[in-house]
């Protein structure tokens, strides 16, 4: 809805720009503080790790890194940039998206058949290769085209009015419903539902009622710093509840641990929604981009030994040694 149709190379580049300069700043504000928390606070070889996921992440293909190198519910692995995978996924989407709206312009049917291919790529894969069908965008593309479809239906038929909006809101409670009873291991299908069912809610038109409530006025503020909740409440989670050899530990020990967490997370999401998110928006241009993201990605990948050497400065002995065995 707000970039409408794309017809023209330049425009089709000017979209790119414009949602890269809405999504990058804040992300790779979060990455380097995550970066510098991790130096001073993690074991050397964990060091190394949260390195490397640094570098795919900065090179814009967080999704290849924890594909290649990790499983998504690897408890024991530490992961603080795990909720960056699917980021990458959603600009690889925007990347190939004026591609996709040249192949609906040839063709109107075509942008339906994708999302058929790409449907039937997700149910293979999530028998003989989950995990590739978890991270990559071929399997992930149909989720993204059924938001589209939405849009189109809304264009053509409007939102509904009456009780379209307590309907809306019971797709959105089964939404909840979903996600605490699927099977972590096998996402596919619950995927489907979670896609329907959102699609559902968006288009029926959620309501509550009035746009001056207060429960609209709460929904409104938590739309306008959701991207910035949504970045760093993952790292926060991890590195407060972090423990040496302990992975990512994601379980709350009390409500003081919880309530500290919350406030961290808001703290920190008012603080990158103030300060990153509005400043740069609209002000980044597409060469700032490109120079910032290859800077950052070889600034990441030829500081990983400096930050490991560093990162062993404060150990004790012991720790040391706990450090080389698990190396070892």
């Amino acid at each position: 809805m707000l970039y409408g149709d794309i017809k023209t190379k330049p425009e089709a580049i000017n979209f790119f720009v414009r949602r890269s300069a809405r999504l990058l700043p804040a992300y790779f504000t979060v990455l380097i503080l995550t970066m510098l928390i991790g130096v001073v606070l993690l074991l050397p070889h964990e060091v190394e790790l949260l390195m490397k996921q640094g570098v795919w992440s900065a090179a814009l293909l967080p999704n290849f890194g924890f594909w290649q190198n990790a499983v998504y519910f690897d408890s024991l692995r530490l992961q603080p940039l795990l909720n960056f995978w699917p980021l990458g996924v959603g600009l690889q989407f925007y990347l190939a998206f004026a591609l996709l709206l040249s192949v609906k312009k040839v063709a109107d049917r075509g942008l339906l058949i994708i999302a058929l291919i790409s449907l039937f790529i997700a149910a293979v894969l999530s028998v003989v290769d989950p995990t590739t069908g978890f991270y990559l965008l071929p399997s992930r593309l149909w989720e993204f085209l059924a938001g589209y479809y939405t849009y189109q239906l809304i264009l053509k038929k409007g939102l509904s009015h009456d009780y379209a909006g307590l309907v809306s809101l019971v797709f959105l409670l089964a939404l909840l419903l979903i996600m605490s009873i699927s099977n972590p291991g096998n996402v596919f299908i619950p995927s489907i539902a979670v896609v329907i069912f959102s699609a559902k809610a968006v288009g029926l038109g959620f309501s509550t009622g009035s746009d001056k409530n207060t429960l609209s006025k709460t929904l409104v503020a938590l739309g306008k710093y959701s991207y910035s909740i949504y970045l760093v409440h993952f790292p926060i989670i991890v590195l407060i509840n972090y423990y040496p050899l302990g992975g990512n530990n994601l379980n709350f020990k009390s409500a003081a641990n919880l309530s500290i967490i919350l406030a961290a997370t808001a703290l920190c999401a008012y603080l990158l929604h103030q300060l990153i998110e509005t400043k740069t928006r609209h002000r980044v241009t597409g060469k700032q981009l490109v120079f910032g993201t290859v800077f950052i990605c070889a600034l990441l990948a030829a500081s990983i030994k400096p930050a490991v050497s560093l990162s062993k400065q404060k150990l004790s002995p012991a720790a040391l040694a706990l450090n080389d065995g698990q190396e070892d």
